[in-house]
């Protein structure tokens, strides 16, 4: 070991840089030194030039404001321009318009009828009517299609609950009671074939009649057939006709004698089905059906000027029935059990609302 080398210092400088710049050798003192005049040198120019330095603080706001404005703001600047060039602005409103008019219903009525002019431009609305009636006929028919499903299967429910009140009301024997009851007030003069059913007020619209019960005979017994829940229009034959006007009525014959001099003699079978759904206010269809049968009556059935519903009986016999004892066979069925029973069968089923499809204005 030398004096040159103190001890525990292998490298000869006891771990520190001590020599200086000034004599060949690095000195950290004088590079930190170095570097802080060099930071002040800068900064002195930078203040006296006003040059901008540091780093500016950086949010996200900041940073969208200057995308914006850098970015977006030029490139909607350009496209406007373009789309100005080539659209004139007649034809941009043109298409605010049609834009407008796919808005509210409200907006576009007022749309449909407007009638617009202005320096170069002219509005007059209306002229997509038939495109606008199509779609709202489309729209309509689902509408339409959509309640027949839910009224069909409304009837269904109807049919089933109707069947109920004829079990615990003892419609059936009712009826089948004063069937027989009229027939023996028409006399001898009933025909064989003599029918009688009873209507009531439809339980899903408010203008039909639903049949409430099978065809009975003379004799008070139910006849063949599943006829109960057909429904008609309150201006169908002359069910329709009694309970519009709450006259009791009997037909003698489906086409009067008067009625046949407006035929004539030379006449098709078609022409008198035609001639009968006019006089009747049926359907062709309906026409044929009816068409055997000669003879009706039909008694709306009251209770305190409430109609409840009505009876019909019919025959294949012309003048089967008797007119003059029509004021007899409705005191019967006024004062029938049948009548106080549709009146108890009111009160419960009569505060339901129904369906009603036209209202006259």
């Amino acid at each position: 070991m030398t004096q040159d080398q103190p001890e525990g210092d292998p490298a000869g400088g006891g771990g520190r840089l001590r020599s200086c710049l000034f004599c060949g050798s690095v000195c950290v003192l004088c590079v930190a030194f170095s570097l802080l005049a060099t930071i002040l040198f800068f900064s002195i120019i930078f203040v006296v030039l006003e040059i901008p330095h540091g780093l500016q603080t950086v949010t996200l706001r900041g940073l969208i404001v200057e995308v914006f404005y850098r970015v977006l703001a030029p490139g909607i600047i350009f496209v406007g321009e373009i789309t100005k060039s080539l659209f004139p602005w007649p034809i941009v409103a043109l298409l605010g318009l049609f834009l407008i008019g796919w808005g509210p219903d409200r907006i576009r009525e007022i749309l449909a009828s407007a009638n617009l002019e202005f320096p170069g431009f002219k509005f007059r609305g209306g002229a997509a009517a038939p495109d606008a009636f199509k779609r709202e006929m489309g729209d309509a028919q689902r509408v339409v299609e959509s309640a027949n499903k839910e009224i069909a299967e409304a009837y269904r429910t109807a049919k089933t609950y109707v069947a109920q009140l004829r079990d615990s009301y003892g419609i059936d024997r009712l009826v089948g009671e004063l069937s027989a009851e009229v027939a023996q007030a028409l006399g001898p003069s009933c025909p064989d074939d003599y029918r009688f059913t009873v209507y009531v007020p439809d339980l899903v619209f408010s203008d039909r009649l639903y049949q409430l019960s099978e065809y009975y005979d003379s004799n008070g017994r139910r006849m063949a057939g599943e006829r109960a829940g057909r429904t008609f229009s309150i201006r169908y034959g002359i069910i329709g006709r009694v309970w519009r006007s709450g006259v009791p009525e009997v037909e003698g014959e489906l086409i009067s004698a008067e009625d046949w001099n407006l035929i004539g003699e030379n006449y098709s079978v078609r022409d008198l089905e035609k001639f009968i759904a006019r006089r009747w206010g049926l359907t062709l269809d309906e026409a044929v059906k009816i068409r055997p049968y000669q003879s009706y009556g039909s008694i709306r059935i009251e209770r305190g000027d409430k109609p409840l519903g009505l009876v019909f009986f019919d025959s294949k016999q012309k003048d089967a029935f008797n007119s003059a004892s029509l004021e007899a066979i409705d005191e019967i069925v006024q004062d029938s059990d049948l009548a106080v029973t549709l009146l108890e069968i009111s009160r419960e089923i009569g505060q339901w609302s129904r369906i009603q499809i036209f209202r006259n204005s």
